[in-house]
């Protein structure tokens, strides 16, 4: 009798690129081959090691692809808020100073006529100031300057806080706590000690 003849490279690749659902168990009863057989070709072949570095590369590759968005993304959102800040400015050089205006009169003709400050401007002082406002935030939360900040002064409190641990016994620092928690809960936008 003829030995049934199994495709070994596709049973390999289904194994090294499949999830953790793929398991030789799941492989012998889809293909029904004899468990002794399957176990030899993933022995001598390397499956089980080859599935560890394709999701190790295929993990790596995610990382970098994620990682390129991410910074298009970013770039993206400093351009933005370059483009609103230039807006503003733009907008803010009007109101503060007189600028030429090109303009055709009644007759056709172009002229240039000089206009006084804050005759012309599309927006108030107040949206000026938002625009402004909200580029830069745009701009320091795409460049992650916030979150490095935010990261540093948590580390400084927490070492703080760690110290005072250290230092005092424990049912000062117990009071401390207390009574920062008590202040801090009146201020909503404060760092909350632990």
């Amino acid at each position: 009798m003829v030995g049934r003849r199994y495709q070994w490279e596709q049973i390999r690749t289904e194994y090294v690129t499949g999830g953790d659902d793929v398991t030789h168990a799941t492989l012998i009863a889809k293909y029904g081959c004899a468990a002794s057989l399957l176990k030899k070709h993933s022995v001598l072949q390397h499956w089980t090691q080859d599935r560890r570095e394709y999701r190790e590369m295929t993990r790596r590759e995610t990382l970098r692809v994620s990682a390129h968005n991410e910074a298009e993304m970013r770039v993206r959102h400093i351009q933005a808020a370059k483009q609103l800040q230039g807006i503003a400015m733009t907008q803010l050089r009007r109101k503060m100073q007189p600028h030429e205006v090109r303009e055709r009169n009644a007759e056709g003709v172009e002229q240039t006529r000089i206009v006084p400050p804050e005759i012309e401007s599309e927006m108030s002082t107040g949206e000026i100031r938002a625009w402004i406002k909200d580029g830069i935030a745009l701009e320091r939360a795409a460049s992650g300057v916030d979150d490095e900040i935010k990261a540093r002064v948590e580390a400084e409190v927490e070492g703080m806080f760690d110290q005072l641990r250290a230092e005092l016994p424990i049912e000062t620092y117990q009071q401390v706590l207390k009574a920062l928690a008590t202040h801090v809960d009146s201020q909503p936008d404060r760092v909350k000690p632990n």
